[in-house]
């Protein structure tokens, strides 16, 4: 037989009072308590999580009525503890912002696409990193379910606004985001856009013993390699000694794993930056000589779903 469809929308329970929301909860889920359920959300990151431990076990309702009660929660969390939102609003809120971004973009209004990107990291900062006596910490158990939460990719997210900061020249916020997602999540992407901003306010050695850690916790990825060789001659006095030998070290790492698309666009990179490097070094034969093998590897088009030869790790289309 079929299921009755659900009568219940967010925006009808939204219409209801708090004694008519309780009334029918209580209704559906005898044990149901104002006072515990204030006391229940400051124990539960997720509304979800919060009814389906504490009231749809010991609940009774029709097909109709189900959604009612993660609703009536819901509209009560909102509107009685609003001081800490479950995860399930802070997404709501984030995926919003990305879609004005969005928009901004499409129109070309840069000033109010870059005003949402820096409102949609404050929003995420503030309620996925806190305070301790001992510093500034991610909460990693709120960020993992806000990453499940959002529609979008959040963590592709944060990385395009963490590298559109480094291009408008905000280390130091960098450095701070940055390090704790990377710190707080064990993630050397994160970590390495640390190492970055050390390079560019002028902390070379920080930036330089970070990006090694990261190189020697990847062996096998030429990626890390090559943005490191970028770090010597982008920021600061230019070193291309080091920047050269990085290359080399991502070039042999690409060679050896030619067979993969990945590989190829490694080593189409590598090649490139060789090939800048020779000629501000007064070395044209070598520049000539990574030229011609560019130019061999270059003779198989990139797909579209290929990845990206820039190295940002998306496909090329």
């Amino acid at each position: 037989m079929e299921k009755e469809r659900s009568r219940w929308e967010p925006e009808k329970v939204a219409g209801m009072t708090n004694q008519e929301i309780i009334k029918k909860l209580k209704e559906l889920v005898p044990t149901f308590d104002l006072d515990t359920f204030l006391a229940k959300t400051a124990e539960y990151l997720s509304c979800e999580d919060l009814t389906e431990a504490e009231y749809y076990p010991v609940a009774t309702f029709t097909d109709a009525d189900e959604d009612f009660i993660w609703m009536a929660c819901e509209e009560l969390w909102r509107r009685l503890a609003p001081d800490r939102p479950p995860v399930e609003f802070v997404a709501e809120k984030v995926d919003s912002l990305i879609e004005e971004m969005a928009k901004a973009g499409e129109k070309g209004r840069w000033k109010e696409l870059y005003r949402r990107s820096r409102e949609a990291l404050d929003l995420i900062c503030g309620h996925t990193v806190e305070e301790t006596p001992s510093g500034r910490r991610l909460r990693r158990d709120f960020y993992e379910k806000l990453s499940e939460a959002t529609f979008y990719d959040l963590e592709g997210f944060l990385d395009d606004l963490l590298r559109n900061m480094i291009g408008h020249e905000e280390y130091e916020r960098v450095i701070d985001i940055a390090g704790i997602l990377g710190e707080g999540l064990g993630d050397d992407i994160f970590l390495d856009f640390k190492a970055e901003a050390l390079f560019g306010i002028g902390k070379k050695e920080e930036g330089e013993k970070l990006s090694e850690e990261i190189i020697s916790r990847n062996p096998d990825n030429p990626w890390y390699l090559l943005r490191a060789g970028g770090y010597y001659t982008m920021y600061g006095e230019k070193d291309l000694s080091k920047a050269k030998d990085c290359y080399l070290k991502a070039l042999a790492i690409a060679q050896r794993h030619l067979g993969k698309p990945e590989g190829k666009e490694a080593l189409r990179t590598a090649y490139m930056k060789l090939i800048y490097i020779s000629y501000e070094t007064g070395d044209p034969e070598s520049a000539e000589r990574y030229e011609r093998l560019l130019k061999a590897l270059e003779a198989k088009k990139v797909g579209r779903n290929d990845p990206c030869p820039c190295g940002s790790g998306k496909k090329y289309k």
